[in-house]
This record gives structure tokens, C-alpha cells and sequence, in this order.
């Protein structure tokens, strides 16, 4: 990930970089840089907002269809895929298909569209899982090991008998991840999207009834 940020800086500055005359003498004085050295920087920090496409996102990559992903939903602003390292069976991630890296860089509309998917998309992983428990995660910079916006949500450990009278053990994050196999990844993905259609379809239903709420 530090190569990414410093191809992102380099780029960066790149478009920032004032242009130069050859033909100057050493001895002239360089002129004074003109104003629209602050609108360019405004132009590029815009851009960086925008939702673009960030060339060597993993998750970009994703939602072009560059890189496989186990999908349980998609819309035209959103796609869920179950993460490839589960911390437990159903972990899901959920990221709006425009490159954005925080919360603070979305559109209003985008933030709310994402929070109209989120009870649906977890009340779906909740029936698929059968566990109604769960964690929801998302990094800010921090800890944030793509950068590109994504909610993690974690179905907690379902109870066992043989589990009750132990303690969960702290363990690194990455420790005991093991990577998801396609059977897994197939099996649990067609589990959630159907859940998601049941879920779907019960809000058209409410939503169109006389009286219905949403």
C-alpha cells in the first residue's frame, strides 16, 4: 500500500508542477507564479473528490469486472462482495462503485443511497448466516488497507456447546484469516443474494401497498 500512495503523490504533483522555460537564463529571475497555480491545485484536489476511477484499486478493478469478487449485490451506485480474508463465514463489504476514500468525500447522495442499502443488505446477511449479531467496520485512513471507501460487516461467532464455557482468545488481525475457496465463496454469496431478493422484493411490496411503510 506505500507504493500506492507515493504513485498517488507523484501524480499529484506531477499536475502541480509549475511549467518551465528552457530558453531562461540562470541569471533572469524566475517570474512570479501566476494565480492560477491555486486554481490548478483546487482543480486536482476536485478531481480527487470526483469518484473517478484510481488506477491500481483493487476495488476499482473490481467493479470493472477486472478482478473476480464473490457479488451478493449491485446497483448502479453500489456493489457488496464478501471480503477474500473473512474474519467469520459471511463477512461482507460493501463500497460505493466511485473511487472515493472516506465518508467526507461523499455526495450527499451517495451517503444516503449507501445508508438505503445497508439495513437491507444486513437484514439479508443476518437470514443467510443465521446469526442476527454482527459487527460493522469501517476504516478511515487509519487501519484503512484499501483505500477506497468499504463497510465491513462481521456476523458474530455462533454459539456452540463446546465453545460456551471458553473465553474468546486477542489475536492479531490478519492471524488465523484463512482465504476464502471458491466453493465457500459461491455457496455463501448465492445464500445472501437470495436473501437480498427476498428482502428486495418485500420492500417493493410494502412500498407500493396502500398505506405500506418503508
Amino acid at each position: 500500500m506505500t507504493s500506492h500512495f507515493i504513485d498517488r503523490f507523484a501524480k499529484r504533483a506531477a499536475h502541480l508542477e509549475p511549467s518551465t522555460s528552457s530558453s531562461r537564463s540562470p541569471h533572469q529571475s524566475a517570474a512570479p507564479r501566476p494565480a492560477g497555480g491555486l486554481d490548478k491545485r483546487a482543480e486536482v484536489e476536485r478531481a480527487e473528490l470526483s469518484g473517478v476511477r484510481e488506477d491500481g484499486c483493487t476495488f476499482c478493478n473490481i467493479v470493472a469486472c477486472e478482478e473476480p469478487a464473490f457479488k451478493a449485490y449491485e446497483d448502479e451506485h453500489v456493489m457488496a462482495f464478501l471480503d477474500i480474508l473473512p474474519i467469520r463465514p459471511g463477512h461482507l463489504l460493501l463500497i460505493p462503485k466511485r473511487h472515493h476514500q472516506r465518508v467526507t468525500d461523499l455526495p450527499d447522495d451517495l451517503g444516503a443511497h449507501l445508508g438505503r442499502v445497508m439495513p437491507r443488505l444486513t437484514r439479508a446477511l443476518c437470514q443467510a448466516t443465521g446469526q442476527p449479531d454482527f459487527n460493522v467496520v469501517s476504516n478511515q485512513g487509519y487501519a484503512q488497507v484499501v483505500p477506497h471507501l468499504h463497510f465491513h460487516f462481521v456476523p458474530a461467532p455462533l454459539p456452540s456447546s463446546s465453545s460456551t464455557s471458553q473465553k474468546p482468545k486477542a489475536r492479531h488481525m490478519w492471524i488465523g484469516r484463512d482465504e476464502l475457496t471458491d466453493e465457500e465463496g459461491e455457496e455463501m454469496a448465492r445464500k445472501i443474494r437470495a436473501e437480498v431478493e427476498r428482502e428486495f422484493e418485500g420492500f417493493e411490496r410494502r412500498s407500493t401497498s396502500p398505506g405500506g411503510k418503508l
